[in-house]
This record gives structure tokens, sequence and C-alpha cells, in this order.
């Protein structure tokens, strides 16, 4: 019967993966100059951003025609003045701008329903892109944080091992200690079947079994992201599980 309930505890440990691990708070962050931050809707996650970035949310709006009636120019000295515009052919031209600007409109909120299907599929409750039009075929070089509940009482080396699973480039995790606690980190870089050079960086945390996985990732601008990676880190804060 010992045995038996000894072997029953063994087991009972290896499920539970020991104590959970926790964050912890820490002092507001201080933002570098020009940096800005970005909140998770629950308002639990924090993050801080440089300039050359911006929220995937905040999509460009498209510009819009101005419907307003501009008073006709004065004509030259000695010349005839315009004749008075049709009243018809007016209403005409500023329905077919009115349209435009809604289909404009149409198509932004559609953009920003997209991305945030799309944040909804990967778990992400942050994502940041760098500023500018991507190169046809790369994705944007981005930082984002996905948020997996219930990831259960497992270790920080266990949650990594699932999160860095697929990398490429013989990427080896390592434990490091941030303002907020314990995290593991991995990063890879390698070439994809196009030949593009990706650099992909990942954090794993862990607060009270919930799981959360910050990434930074770039396609051919290893130096616009790696230099990001430490302070970025330094001023992420998550508001411990109660």
């Amino acid at each position: 019967m010992k045995c038996v309930c000894a072997v029953l505890a063994v087991l009972c440990c290896l499920a539970c993966g020991g104590p959970k691990v926790q964050l912890h708070s820490a002092p507001a962050a201080q933002l570098d100059a020009g940096w800005t931050q970005l909140t998770s809707d629950d308002g639990r996650v924090t993050i801080a951003i440089p300039p050359t970035f911006h929220s995937a949310l905040e999509v460009p709006k498209p510009p819009q025609l101005d419907l307003e009636q501009k008073p006709a120019a004065p004509p030259p000295d000695g010349s005839q003045p315009p004749p008075p515009s049709d009243p018809q052919a007016d209403q005409s031209v500023n329905r077919f701008m009115g349209d435009l600007n809604q289909a404009s409109a149409q198509m932004e909120a559609n953009q920003r329903r997209e991305i945030a299907d799309d944040m909804g599929r990967q778990k992400l409750i942050i994502w940041a892109w760098e500023n500018g039009v991507t190169t046809i075929g790369e994705g944007h070089t981005a930082i984002s944080v996905a948020y997996l509940p219930g990831a259960g009482n497992t270790t920080l080396e266990g949650a990594m091992e699932i999160s860095r699973a697929g990398m490429f480039g013989g990427a080896k995790a390592e434990k490091v200690t941030l303002p907020i606690g314990e995290a593991m980190v991995v990063k890879s870089d390698f070439k994809n079947v196009s030949g593009d050079e990706i650099t992909d960086i990942r954090y794993v945390l862990l607060d009270n079994g919930d799981k959360y996985v910050v990434r930074f990732v770039a396609t051919n601008a290893p130096d616009q992201i790696e230099p990001l990676v430490d302070p970025v880190m330094q001023m992420l804060r998550i508001k411990p599980k109660q």
C-alpha cells in the first residue's frame, strides 16, 4: 500500500510540474523619448513601442473627397465670368463623391476587422507593426503579445518547449530576469524557402497558470528588430494574476 501511495505522489508531482510560476508588480516604465504605450483591451498588459512602430489596429485612414462647394476663381481682367454651374450636375458629382467616401470608410472598417480576426486566431492581445509599406511577399516587422490562459502549472522550460516548436536555426532557450519576473527567451535566425532571412525572437512568461508569449519577428531586417528587444522587454508590464 505504501508503494502505491509513493507512486501516486510522484505522478502527482510530475503532473503539476511543481509550484506555479508567478509574476510580480514593477514600477511604471519610464518611456524613452518618442516611445508610446499599447495596452491590451482588459488593461492587464502594457508594452512600449518606438516611434517607428504603430498598433496594427491603427489602419491608415483613406483620403476623403471634399464635398464642400468652393467659390469660382475670379476671372482675369477683361475676360468673361464663367457660366453658372448646373445644379443637377453638381448634385450628381456630390453623390458620386459621397459614394466614394463611403466605400473608402467601409474598406477601412473591413481591413480593421480582418486584422482583429487574425489577432483572435493567433491569441494576440497586442500587435504592433513597423511603419511603412511591406515588400510584396514579406511579412510585417512586428512585435506581438499572445495570451494563453490556463496553460497549467507547467515550468518555464516546459512552456518554452511548446512555444518554440517549429522554430529553425538550432534555437537555444535561456532564462532571463525581467522587472516583472523570470522569463525564457529563444532566438532563431534562418532562411526560408524563398531565401529571405527570418529573425524570430520569443519570450515566454508564466503567471499562475496563464502564459504570455512576446514575439519579435522581421524579414531581411535583423538590425531593425534586434536593438528593440531589450528596451521593449524592460518596459513590459503585466498585472499579476490574483
